[in-house]
């Protein structure tokens, strides 16, 4: 498509055919790039949850043994 894409650009010649054509090229690769997108944030989704979890589980515990910055503030 982006060869077709280049081609036509190219052309001194610019009917309403050859700029329908340019359009639809442009629709197309907005669908791809949105289908990557989709696919790239679902590639990590385990991840970033795992990660929340981990800090999350990582926050209890060092605020169970008194070691949370605001628990610090009470000592003083």
């Amino acid at each position: 498509m982006l060869n077709a894409f280049s081609d036509i650009e190219a052309q001194r010649i610019q009917s309403v055919h050859v700029q329908k054509s340019k359009q639809e090229i442009k629709e197309s690769l907005d669908s791809v790039n949105l289908g990557f997108e989709k696919f790239f944030n679902s590639l990590f989704t385990g991840v970033t949850i795992d990660i929340s979890s981990e800090i999350s589980v990582l926050n209890t515990m060092l605020s169970n043994d008194g070691l949370q910055q605001n628990d610090f503030d009470h000592d003083e």
